[in-house]
């Protein structure tokens, strides 16, 4: 069991490296010819996102040894290691802007999500409704304003833990 367990870890994380094509799904609404245009944007996302992943580990192997990789921060102390001290903040900055696509694209999916189990009268009706006034695309303000306002919450803990 403990030969397979670092395999079934790898498969953890990549799955939910990937799991952001849930909400490429649900934007299919949104689009002109989801029978064409989703399969595309999966599949193309898909291909970059693994020819990223490759380069970036090609590129980790190359500049430190697999043994002295840390875990918990392999790019910013791998350029350390190789003198390049200030990497580390482009690295970082990165990895905020992942994090806040990611929160963002949540919210989307989160909305629609609440819009299509309110649709089908497992939520209040009152989240289904849409208001297509202002806006190009049906919107529900209250809606969208709980899940900004949930995801905002767990932004503020998450900081708290991080600094406490």
């Amino acid at each position: 069991m403990n030969l397979i367990h670092p395999y079934l870890q790898a498969a953890a994380v990549l799955f939910f490296a990937y799991v952001g094509f849930d909400a490429v799904s649900t934007m299919a609404e949104e689009t002109k010819n989801p029978g064409r245009d989703i399969p595309v944007g999966l599949i193309g996302s898909m291909v970059c996102t693994t020819f990223l992943y490759c380069m970036l580990s090609v590129t980790l192997c190359l500049m430190q040894r697999f043994s002295e990789v840390d875990e918990n921060a392999a790019f910013s102390v791998a350029f350390e290691a190789v003198g390049m001290s200030w990497a580390k903040y482009i690295v970082a900055f990165g990895a905020l802007k992942g994090m806040t696509s990611v929160l963002l694209v949540g919210a989307v999916g989160q909305a629609r999500y609440l819009t299509h189990i309110a649709r089908t009268q497992l939520l209040p009706p009152w989240l289904a409704k849409v208001r297509n006034k202002c806006c190009q695309n049906d919107t529900n303000h209250i809606r969208e304003l709980t899940c900004e306002t949930q995801i905002e919450l767990l932004w503020c803990v998450q900081f708290k833990s991080l600094f406490s």
